[in-house]
Formats: C-alpha cells, sequence, structure tokens
C-alpha cells in the first residue's frame, strides 16, 4: 500500500503575527493513502511538527485498509492508537476520502446523507393526535 507523508508549504498573502510572533508561511503536512489527502495543519505555536506525523503515520498497521478498503474506515479509526492530533486528523481525512471514493461519491455528499441518515433515525413524527 502507498503511504506517504510530505510538506506542503503555504505562503500567506500577509504576515501573520501573534504573541509568539510573526510568520510569512506555514509548512503543513499532507498525508497520502492510495491517493487519497488528508492535510495536518501545524502551526509553529504547536508542539506537532512534519516528523510527528511522519511518525505516527509510519508506525500505523494500515494493512485493513489493503483487503477492506475504504470501507473499513469505522473500526480502524476506533481502532488507531493515540498521536498527534494534527496526524490523526489528516489520516481521518484520507480515509474518509477513500471511503467517499468507494462508494462512487464525494466526501460532502457521502458523510451529509450518512448524517440524514442517522437523524432520521432519532427523530420520531409527531403524532398530530396527541
Amino acid at each position: 500500500m502507498k503511504v506517504s507523508v510530505e510538506p506542503l508549504t503555504l505562503e500567506l498573502t500577509r504576515p501573520f503575527r501573534i504573541a509568539h510572533g510573526t510568520s510569512s508561511s506555514r509548512v503543513n503536512a499532507l498525508v497520502r493513502i492510495q491517493g487519497c489527502v488528508g492535510e495536518a495543519a501545524l502551526p509553529p505555536y504547536y508542539e506537532h511538527r512534519l516528523d510527528d506525523v511522519r511518525a505516527y503515520i509510519e508506525s500505523l498497521d494500515l494493512s485493513v485498509i489493503e483487503s477492506a478498503g475504504g470501507l473499513a474506515i469505522e473500526s480502524l479509526l476506533q481502532s488507531l492508537p493515540e498521536g498527534p492530533p494534527p496526524a490523526v486528523a489528516a489520516l481521518d481525512m484520507a480515509l474518509h476520502e477513500m471511503w467517499a471514493k468507494e462508494i462512487g461519491t464525494s466526501v460532502v455528499s457521502a458523510i451529509w446523507s450518512r448524517w440524514v441518515k442517522t437523524c432520521d433515525e432519532l427523530i420520531r413524527p409527531i403524532d398530530p393526535q396527541r
């Protein structure tokens, strides 16, 4: 399975100034799994860096994806060990993209239809006779 973590340099249109300093660019991480992409935001005032994301992703056993594909997203996400939040978020994004591609739709459509179905199951119609 092809998995990669690579830097993504974002050049800001204006310098970003806060108490921690000023910057004109950001280096985030792109996590790619079988052509699907997630992004890990790595602002300089957080403790996690590109190497942390890479180490976490490379430490995972993602072989379940090879056999079950994106359809195994729920079990895979629930079984993930704790790790840097940006790395987990990027992995989550890439897996959701994989899942959406496998069911033949966009990530937004897949999540929306799943959310609506869940809401329909939770909300019962109001009985007008009451």
